[in-house]
């Protein structure tokens, strides 16, 4: 049992470790990032990159969606959700690939403790004593297009309904049921947790 728990703080110390070092890295390389699509945080930026010689070569619409139950740490209230953060970097990549954003169809798939960062205002404030600053960018998503689905399971277990997140989200009967469905309808599935 020791073992297990030396070998599960050394894996949290490695993971704290790597956002500092991608927070770092970020930081130094800050004025070089482009945000083709999203902006709001530095994490979504990208690196532009010249002479590419495997380009994004799919000239058709590139559906894309993302299995997000990333939290944000209670310590960290009123800052953005990571998977969220994320998801807005990998379509900033999609766009500095040549994806027009007319040509992707994303669906952004909540649950589990990371559905907590997509309440409406009113049940965050509730909650947490603030705005849900998440709502900005769930705002320049929805603007684009992009589909909010929240897992039936993880509403009913917190006695929540689709109206209680961010408006125009859709409920699924599970995370898990959505997912496969969209993976079967040819959906390239990007899961952000933490």
């Amino acid at each position: 049992m020791k073992k297990i728990i030396a070998f599960v703080f050394v894996l949290a110390s490695f993971h704290s470790l790597q956002a500092q070092n991608r927070a770092a890295i970020l930081k130094a390389n800050e004025a070089k990032l482009v945000f083709p699509l999203y902006k709001g945080a530095v994490d979504m930026g990208v690196m532009p990159v010249e002479n590419v010689g495997f380009p994004f070569a799919h000239k058709g619409v590139a559906k894309i969606a993302f299995d997000v139950s990333a939290a944000t740490p209670d310590s960290a209230r009123g800052s953005f959700n990571s998977g969220l953060l994320e998801a807005m970097r990998i379509l900033n990549l999609h766009a500095a690939a040549g994806v027009p954003k007319d040509k992707m169809d994303v669906v952004v798939v909540f649950h589990g403790p990371g559905a907590m960062s997509f309440l409406n205002d009113e049940i965050y404030n509730q909650r947490f004593k603030m705005k849900n600053p998440n709502l900005a960018l769930i705002k320049q998503l929805q603007d684009n297009g992009v589909k909010f689905v929240v897992c039936g399971q993880t509403a009913a277990f917190r006695n929540f309904t689709e109206a209680s997140y961010a408006p125009g989200t859709l409920k699924a009967y599970s995370a898990r049921t959505a997912i496969s469905d969209l993976t079967q309808r040819g959906y390239a599935v990007y899961t952000l947790s933490e």
